[in-house]
């Protein structure tokens, strides 16, 4: 792996631990705040994204990956949203991030998108341990948690898009397919959005329109530059990677909202980093 691939991953993970922090500090309901601020980014994108896309270049196959990926997104949002109203964060982050890096590295193997190798094994698996350290403590407490289930489903989501993009990424513009998402994961979402959800979307949109934008923005920059990095190096060691945002947010946590560090997650923060090391040798 580059430097430039590697320095451009970790800024990515900075740019998603910032949009999680803010995401998480909001106090309006986090599936309209994402959802609306997605499709104001999407708005403005989709522009600027067409006058830079040659649009006679997008085959058959690019449309399938462009309504196939936003479906997926659909699905992951409402999942996540869904996992958090019924688990703790603190159990369904460590699961669903963890299991969908193990599911990715998996699947990506198994359908020869990647060759990873023996450090790149052992870097990922260094990363997975560390997510589930991060948790381990309330996972232990809450044993048999209705959040589980939930978080294995968000799991296969991310593992699901992942490999869609990584695919899709090879076919489309980052931009323009960045753009699509954005509206289309709305299209898809439009049966909820305006009947369970349509208050609080309305809300979002009367006082908070700034915020989600904001979030939205440097969650799609972020998804932009991982986009890129699938063209560059191995599916699943973009997805691991990208969970330094994990130890960036701790940080947040620790001298922003003066979360205590106790030992697992000093030992979990000690494993991705490790693992971060590993895969950037692989």
């Amino acid at each position: 792996m580059t430097a430039w691939v590697f320095a451009a991953i970790m800024a990515s993970a900075f740019l998603q631990a910032t949009w999680n922090f803010f995401a998480k500090k909001s106090t309006s309901n986090k599936t309209a705040l994402l959802l609306v601020g997605w499709l104001l980014f999407g708005s403005l994108a989709i522009v600027p994204s067409i006058l830079l896309t040659d649009l006679s270049s997008l085959t058959s196959t690019s449309i399938k990956y462009i309504a196939l990926s936003s479906f997926v997104h659909c699905i992951y949002v409402f999942l996540l949203g869904w996992a958090y109203t019924i688990g703790d964060i603190s159990v369904v982050y460590p699961v669903s991030r963890g299991l969908g890096i193990a599911l990715t590295a998996f699947f990506a193997a198994v359908l020869q998108i990647d060759h990873i190798s023996n450090t790149g094994f052992l870097g990922i698996a260094c990363i997975v341990i560390g997510i589930f350290f991060m948790g381990m403590r309330e996972i232990y407490r809450r044993k048999g948690s209705s959040g589980f289930i939930a978080a294995v489903l968000v799991a296969i989501s991310v593992s699901s898009y992942s490999l869609i993009d990584s695919r899709a990424a090879q076919h489309v513009p980052g931009l323009f397919l960045v753009a699509c998402i954005n509206l289309l994961t709305i299209f898809f979402a439009l049966p909820i959005l305006c009947t369970k959800l349509k208050q609080p979307v309305l809300e979002v949109l009367q006082f908070r329109k700034k915020e989600a934008l904001m979030i939205a923005a440097s969650g799609s920059a972020a998804y932009l530059i991982i986009l890129w990095a699938y063209t560059q190096t191995s599916t699943s060691y973009v997805v691991a990677m990208r969970e330094f945002s994990i130890v960036i947010a701790s940080g947040y946590g620790i001298f922003l909202l003066k979360e205590k560090l106790y030992k697992s997650k000093i030992l979990a923060l000690l494993c991705i980093t490790i693992g971060i090391a590993l895969l950037k040798m692989a």
